[in-house]
């Protein structure tokens, strides 16, 4: 089956009448949690051929584009189209059944709703590149992801304050229904070819499970490695950190900025939201450390920080010009949020042999004083 195939066969039984653009809307929306407007535009549609390009898309030996996979494929929630297909009618739903079953004969009126989305989801990961898993094979990952969930899985879930940890995803782990509260995630390795140990195990959702699985594109493994930095930090910073530590190691990790290189660039002092830095729909994890960090901490670091220059133990505008120069660089260089705010508090964790998350919450004043992510 290809996808004109299966997306004449969903409006027959589905679509009420709509018109084949006005199907096709509600299918993205059926099958992520976005608007189908915002999909189509960052498919580089543009809103005048949105129309007759969604409809050259299900023609004969068509199908949609990559960049629409791209788009579609970590925003997936197969979830919305089981629940789309079970609140048809019955008779809908066997109809449905027999005619999927022509093509796919394990196909029955009691397992549409479930098979039916995973073969949308199919047609997403081929046409973005990916390999398509077998059945078979996904019940080894779902094995393997039991396994470490009964180690590590209460762990992991807390970890990722029971979201889904992937970019852009932020679903549910937890559901409730009825009143009861279930467990709805796997376990995946981050980088496959290495132990399954905590720091390189991650909680996802199902669906971004599955299809990470299939994944080897080294920009989404490190982007994801990012995630689990910043997951690592929030977790540990959650323990009590006396406020002598906590100043006394702000003040370290100040103090000791000098032996860090820095070009110059024109100080920005541009007040923005911290949602106009950090999208909390792109980077929930990120976006959550930061403002909890700001939240806390901002009038203590800037109290330090005053302190120290009018003592002379620090020259503010240096380390202003050192951070905007980090942040440059690598914005120059196309890294993302993510990577930037983790390379430099790395960088000061080299450079002061102080505690990572003491650096972090230095990078988190600066990013709300526009120095970082302007």
């Amino acid at each position: 089956m290809d996808f004109p195939t299966y997306f004449r066969i969903l409006k027959k039984y589905l679509g009420d009448g709509a018109t084949i653009p006005e199907f096709f809307r509600e299918l993205i929306e059926m099958i992520t949690d976005d608007d189908a407007e915002d999909i189509i535009s960052a498919s580089g549609i543009t809103s005048d051929k949105a129309d007759s390009t969604l409809i050259s898309y299900t023609k004969p030996k068509r199908g949609f584009t990559k960049k629409m996979a791209n788009q579609l494929l970590y925003r997936v929630n197969s979830a919305n189209m089981t629940e789309s297909i079970e609140s048809r009618p019955d008779e809908t739903i066997q109809l449905l059944a027999n005619e999927f079953n022509t093509y796919y004969p394990d196909i029955t009126a009691e397992n549409a709703s479930q098979r039916i989305p995973e073969i949308f989801v199919d047609f997403i990961r081929e046409k973005a590149g990916m390999g398509i898993s077998t059945t078979a094979q996904k019940a080894t990952f779902i094995n393997q992801s039991n396994q470490l969930k009964k180690q590590y899985g209460q762990f992991l879930l807390t970890e990722a304050n029971n979201c889904c940890a992937f970019p852009g995803c932020d679903r549910p782990l937890i559901l409730t229904r009825g009143g009861l509260a279930s467990e709805n995630y796997e376990v995946s390795t981050i980088e496959k070819d290495k132990d399954a140990e905590p720091l390189n195990l991650i909680a996802l959702c199902p669906d971004c499970f599955l299809t990470y699985q299939a994944e080897s594109r080294k920009k989404i493994v490190t982007a994801l490695k990012n995630v689990k930095k910043i997951l690592v930090s929030a977790h540990n910073s959650q323990q009590s950190i006396s406020d002598m530590k906590l100043d006394s190691g702000i003040v370290s990790v100040l103090t000791s900025l000098n032996k860090l290189k820095f070009d110059e660039y024109d100080i920005s002092y541009d007040p923005k939201q911290l949602t106009d830095k950090i999208s909390p729909e792109n980077n929930r994890t990120l976006y959550q450390l930061v403002k909890n960090q700001v939240i806390d901490n901002y009038l203590t670091i800037q109290k330090i920080i005053i302190n120290l220059d009018k003592q002379g133990r620090i020259d503010y505008e240096d380390i202003q010009y050192q951070m905007r120069s980090m942040y440059k660089k690598l914005k120059a260089a196309k890294h993302g949020n993510l990577e930037i705010f983790n390379t430099i508090s790395e960088k000061l964790h080299k450079a002061t042999l102080q505690d990572i998350y003491f650096c972090q919450m230095i990078v988190s004043y600066f990013i709300q004083k526009c120095e970082v992510l302007e």
